[in-house]
């Protein structure tokens, strides 16, 4: 099954320099004030980058793990629901991780405030390729 999405739609043609398939760069920072969409436009990215790689796993970072569940977490679910992908994902609230039911792959989320939570990060399939950092 093959599922297509305008992402300059969903994203907004603000971020066309942005689109992670345009981009040749091995890291990116995105800036601007608040409600730019430079968060909302990462959880269609990761979500993306999950489903596109079998291999892939994703590591999301905040500087306070109690601030996860509002910002990042909150937004990749948004965005899971919005279009309908939630069906393929499993959703765990303790310890924040979002799981591809397809192939095992995860998205995980750890605060930077608890060093030791971050030490073995190993994911069940495949490699982690890819850290947010969200301020």
């Amino acid at each position: 099954m093959s599922i297509v999405f305008d992402t300059a739609k969903l994203i907004g043609y603000q971020y066309a320099d942005f689109y992670w398939l345009n981009c040749p760069c091995r890291y990116r920072i995105l800036y601007g004030a608040r409600n730019t969409g430079k968060s909302y436009s990462c959880g269609y990215e990761i979500i993306d980058k999950i489903m596109s790689d079998p291999m892939r796993n994703i590591v999301c970072f905040r500087n306070s793990y109690t601030d996860i569940k509002d910002t990042i977490f909150s937004n990749i679910k948004s965005k899971l629901m919005k279009t309908g992908l939630f069906v393929f994902f499993k959703i765990k609230h303790a310890p924040m991780e979002i799981i591809y039911r397809k192939t095992g792959q995860s998205i995980r989320f750890k605060g930077c405030d608890e060093p030791t939570n971050v030490a073995s990060l190993e994911p069940e399939v495949g490699i982690n390729t890819d850290y947010y950092f969200e301020e």
